[in-house]
């Protein structure tokens, strides 16, 4: 009996240890995280090993060299080359080209992360032609704001990791594979841009999500990240839906988003004289596509394609594509009512990731698009706008990883940048366009897979910050005029 005991002991922490807690050893016998959808998870792998491979998604292993004084000597190298005069990132922006004295201080900046966004008119130099131009404003805008590409962590869904990074400057790629911020790490209260422009410039903070406050976990997610209302599906009233083949309740239109966006900022400068940040994420172009989601006399049509796709495919196509002309509407709304009124706003327009398009990849492929791979890096950098009301200088973004969204945007428009930013900022110009998912964005646009030793420094650097801040004693706060 006692033999009999010590062997199950054995094998049951073998299982536990040599497989069940071991990430590499769980997916290699096709054990495949799923954070967001657990009740799926939970069925497909049984209670017991969803339980425990769910625990490595919470382990965090402290980075080497580690410390209060590893915290700030980056951050005062990074405050040293502030002294130095170097070659802006963007030399025709607003911040490069106007005095630290006559800079608009604190606008009002609106956050859109519009789902599934990319121009999808750049297929017309790959065979495919719509029957109307899906992304007029967009082009339009182009030619005076700042543009380019968001080098996503995601593709086909995870819209959470993208959101995190734009808000935050962490990446996603140094969390546990699988793991979903909001629901595992996004906790307690940890520096965001929200929480620092609330805490040290007086900002009033709202989100906007027309979908349901729990789905991704963002009723909980939102307070720790620093926002101060979250207005959820669940308090909306008169918003028009569509799509309704998939979604049997329908999605809320990005024209009724319009509208709530520029009711919520309404509502908080009637209520306060502070400055606005206000993020809002949409739904309506959400997967799956099919052509049976519009009408006829609604839905974009696709008036030539390359030969070999099916009729679902290009059903589903046209599907996505009316959905980037409502999403280009509304681009079009927002900017008109922004530039009317009375006071400096920065417009921060962007798509969270790329999808397949109908069952497979054939949009991409027939077309040369891109290849049928998800970690295609052509199907991870979507659409970027940065448009202000008291700048019309075109610039030309390049591709920028999601992290490094508001580092960007804060040195375009000159305005006070706490340090982690500035290291981002370091990191951009010294290192690489984007590290996501271990795809490397060289500074010439290139990709690679692997980081030469300089690049490997920035990173340990940049992951040793992230820790400090998500996970550590907050060494960093401090110097950024924020509490530990």
């Amino acid at each position: 009996r006692v033999a009999g005991f010590l062997a199950s002991a054995a094998a049951t922490c073998g299982l536990l240890f040599g497989v069940f807690l071991q990430p590499a050893v769980t997916q290699a016998i096709g054990i495949v995280p799923d954070a967001w959808m657990q009740d799926r998870y939970y069925r497909y792998y049984g209670v017991i090993t969803s339980f425990l491979t769910n625990l490595t998604n919470l382990e965090i292993s402290k980075p080497e060299g580690y410390s209060e004084e590893a915290v700030n000597e980056i951050l005062d190298d990074t405050e040293a080359a502030q002294k130095y005069s170097t070659a802006p990132l963007y030399p025709g922006s607003y911040g490069a080209t106007t005095s630290a004295d006559e800079t608009v201080k604190k606008p009002t900046i609106i956050y859109v992360m519009d789902e599934s966004y990319w121009d999808v008119s750049e297929l017309e130099q790959y065979g495919f032609q719509f029957d109307t131009d899906v992304s007029a404003n967009l082009h339009a805008l182009q030619q005076t704001s700042a543009s380019g590409r968001a080098y996503s962590p995601s593709f086909g869904g995870g819209t959470c990791d993208v959101e995190f990074e734009a808000l935050t400057g962490y990446s996603a790629s140094f969390l546990p594979n699988g793991s979903k911020p909001y629901q595992q790490h996004v906790t307690k209260p940890m520096f965001s841009l929200p929480n620092y422009l609330k805490l040290t410039q007086g900002y009033q903070t709202a989100a906007v999500h027309c979908f349901w406050a729990k789905y991704w976990s963002r009723d909980t997610a939102y307070p720790n990240l620093g926002f101060d209302t979250f207005l959820s599906l669940e308090q909306m009233t008169h918003v028009n839906k569509v799509r309704r083949h998939y979604w049997t309740s329908g999605l809320v239109t990005d024209d009724s988003m319009a509208d709530q966006i520029i009711q919520q900022y309404e509502k908080m400068k009637t209520s306060s004289d502070a400055p606005v940040f206000l993020h809002a994420v949409t739904m309506q172009n959400h997967t799956n596509y099919n052509k049976d989601n519009y009408p006829d006399d609604v839905r974009v049509k696709v008036t030539e394609h390359p030969a070999g796709l099916k009729a679902s495919t290009v059903g589903a196509l046209e599907d996505f594509a009316t959905g980037i002309r409502d999403a280009d509407a509304m681009l079009g709304r927002l900017t008109d009512y922004f530039s009317q009124v009375d006071e400096p706003v920065i417009l921060v327009f962007w798509g969270d990731h790329y999808n397949p398009i109908d069952s497979n990849y054939d949009i991409y492929t027939r077309s040369g698009y891109a290849s049928g791979s998800s970690a295609d890096p052509r199907l991870h950098q979507t659409t970027l706008l940065m448009w202000s009301n008291y700048s019309d200088r075109a610039v030309d973004l390049g591709t920028i990883a999601a992290y490094d969204i508001s580092p960007v945007m804060m040195e375009l428009f000159g305005l006070r940048q706490p340090a982690y930013f500035q290291f981002l900022g370091r990191q951009l110009r010294a290192a690489y366009r984007a590290n996501t998912r271990g795809t490397i964005l060289e500074k010439d646009g290139t990709a690679s897979n692997e980081l030469t030793p300089l690049q490997q420094k920035w990173s340990d650097e940049h992951w040793l910050l992230q820790y400090d801040l998500m996970f550590g004693k907050g060494y960093a706060l401090s110097r950024m005029g924020l509490e530990s």
